[in-house]
């Protein structure tokens, strides 16, 4: 469509097809309605462009101040949830340099060979204990069996790098373990002939 150049006397007297299709670029169903919808026009059916435009951009400014209101109110909930994440990211941030956030993998790893060298010490009962059981009354078996217990136990409670204990507690654990010289040496071999 061809522009036409007006002069600021033309603007206060153009068609409708004009206004839609030289000024907004509509159809004119569309400049229909919105004169339906309060658009300023002439009396004899024409329409002051600088009115029309002034009227579309107070229409546009009250969508946006509606649509900016609407969005603010619904998406509260979502900018506190934003805010929420991005504090919990702040923070693991801040743990990881200060070395106080555990790595996942890294107690898995811990933990993983920390039970592999429980699993295979009990498996190896059924070649260990055999040969020091034979020929022990009952109590030196029993007290064969605690000190295997006690291996064990110590295998699993012992401090590590992503367990420690308690200072209060070191001492206890050890000797509960019977690991009270803070060595995690295997049970002692005490076997005594049956006489």
């Amino acid at each position: 469509m061809e522009r036409t150049c007006y002069g600021v006397a033309d603007l206060k007297r153009v068609s409708r097809a004009v206004l839609a299709g030289q000024v907004f670029g509509v159809n004119p169903a569309t400049v229909s309605r919105w004169v339906s919808e309060g658009m300023p026009r002439n009396e004899d059916g024409t329409f002051n462009v600088l009115e029309c435009v002034e009227w579309a951009l107070e229409q546009a400014r009250t969508e946006a101040a509606g649509t900016a209101h609407q969005e603010t109110e619904e998406s509260k909930k979502w900018l506190a949830q934003y805010r929420k994440e991005r504090a919990l990211l702040a923070r693991i941030d801040r743990e990881t340099k200060e070395g106080t956030l555990l790595p996942r993998d890294k107690v898995t790893a811990a933990w993983r060979n920390r039970y592999s060298h429980f699993r295979r010490h009990l498996l190896l009962w059924s070649k260990r204990l055999p040969g020091r059981l034979m020929g022990l009354d009952e109590r030196e078996a029993g007290r064969v069996l605690d000190d295997e217990v006690r291996f064990l136990l110590g295998l699993l409670a012992r401090p590590g790098k992503f367990t420690p204990a308690p200072e209060s507690d070191k001492e206890d654990t050890r000797e509960k373990c019977g690991l009270a010289d803070s060595t995690f040496s295997k049970p002692s071999s005490r076997r005594s002939s049956r006489r």
